[in-house]
């Protein structure tokens, strides 16, 4: 099976660990054939990206000629760009990237969602509720598929343990899921938590169903792969879970063009 991994992180993302030549070997390893690096280019409001784009892409050159055997591709995550606009268009204008994720970690007035403490549902569900209304409107920004979309569950169920229905939220999600068809957006399938004690995907079976009952077809899968460790696994899990929901196809991207894979 051709597998594809296009959510990793390297050492120039601030919470990234190793080079790209340590990722693209250790994901070759574990028998990846297209790898795409998309490391954090931030934009919370007021504050410019911090990504070394430069630094990044020169890195991503040396990596395709150190390491063989695998396709490498050259990406960011767009985090908060809705945040920032300007900054945004700017690094858009001046660079060339595979593949673009958007990504919202922060929602406007708050902090991470990784930094936040959840200690009661009702809170959680106020700050669920606000997170799919921002959401919605992030659909307009300049991205190829939209990030980990629950990402507030891997720290409110994953890491806290609270109990969030997430059927409460599916007229939400498949607003979410229309919005980005009519635009030629997709999502992707984020298996991290899948090596994490929650066991679980952003977005879950349920809501993967939701997309495809609402049309959707552009589709990736990441690990959100921050070491060398991780690269890589459990992309076939990713891969088997989308024949089950019923995709027949995973999708590449090329100069942000889309194809797509048979899986």
């Amino acid at each position: 099976m051709f597998l594809l991994d296009y959510h990793t992180h390297t050492k120039f993302s601030f919470d990234g660990t190793h080079t790209l030549v340590q990722m693209a070997e250790a994901a070759r390893e574990r028998g990846i054939s297209e790898l795409c690096f998309t490391d954090h280019c931030d934009f919370v409001s007021g504050k410019s990206a911090v990504l070394d784009i430069e630094g990044c892409y020169n890195a991503y050159q040396s990596a395709k000629e150190q390491v063989k055997g695998i396709s490498l591709l050259f990406g960011i995550e767009a985090g908060e760009s809705c945040q920032n606009p300007e900054n945004y268009r700017e690094i858009l204008s001046k660079h060339r990237f595979d593949f673009i994720i958007g990504s919202l970690h922060i929602m406007k007035g708050e902090q991470d969602f990784f930094y936040m403490k959840y200690t009661d549902e009702t809170e959680a569900h106020k700050l669920l509720e606000k997170y799919w209304e921002e959401l919605l409107s992030f659909t307009e920004t300049e991205f190829d598929v939209l990030g980990h979309l629950t990402y507030p569950l891997r720290y409110m169920c994953g890491r806290e343990g609270l109990k969030i229905d997430i059927a409460t939220y599916e007229e939400h999600i498949r607003a979410i899921f229309r919005k980005l068809i009519s635009l030629g957006k997709g999502i992707e399938l984020n298996v991290s938590g899948l090596n994490t004690a929650w066991k679980n995907t952003m977005p879950a079976l349920e809501q993967l169903k939701w997309y495809k009952e609402c049309g959707g077809e552009i589709i990736t899968v990441g690990t959100d792969a921050h070491t060398f460790e991780t690269v890589g696994k459990s992309i076939s899990s990713g891969f088997e879970l989308l024949k089950q929901v019923g995709f027949s196809a995973v999708s590449r991207f090329n100069g942000r063009r889309v194809s797509f894979e048979k899986i």
